[in-house]
């Protein structure tokens, strides 16, 4: 079964929305937004920001996974996604980025769950996954 291209639209839109958040990771403005996280934690600056490029280097990871049809790399993804909204929950501050951060997850974890995203899915993966002549409107 073709990859549905509402499945194709939120895996890029991840990979994209990961590899900005990692480039910002290292511009000018990140150590004076990550010294305030890090001392509110107790941790060090570098600490928090080798944490946020793990969990970048595994959100591409699974995204490029679930390209393939990969079932469980969805639903690890899902458990990322649970950890880091209770971790951001848990902690406090940053409310409006936490609540941006569980709507986006929410969109996400809908889309990647349809029924037509699960169709692809328990297909496995296949030889045409491309999703490429697939003119449903998932």
């Amino acid at each position: 079964m073709p990859r549905p291209i509402s499945v194709t639209v939120v895996l890029w839109v991840v990979i994209a929305l990961t590899l900005e958040s990692l480039l910002g990771l290292f511009g000018p403005f990140a150590n004076s937004f990550l010294t305030p996280i890090a001392a509110q934690h107790g941790s060090s600056v570098p600490s928090v920001l080798w944490s946020g490029v793990g969990f970048g280097v595994a959100q591409v990871s699974l995204a490029l996974l679930m390209f393939r049809g990969i079932a469980w790399a969805r639903v690890v993804y899902v458990c990322v996604l649970v950890f880091a909204a209770l971790g951001l929950l848990l902690k406090g501050g940053f409310l409006y980025i936490t609540l941006v951060f569980i709507l986006k997850s929410a969109i996400f974890v809908y889309v990647l769950f349809r029924r037509e995203a699960n169709a692809f899915f328990a297909s496995g993966a296949s030889s045409d996954n491309t999703g490429a002549g697939n003119t449903s409107a998932a």
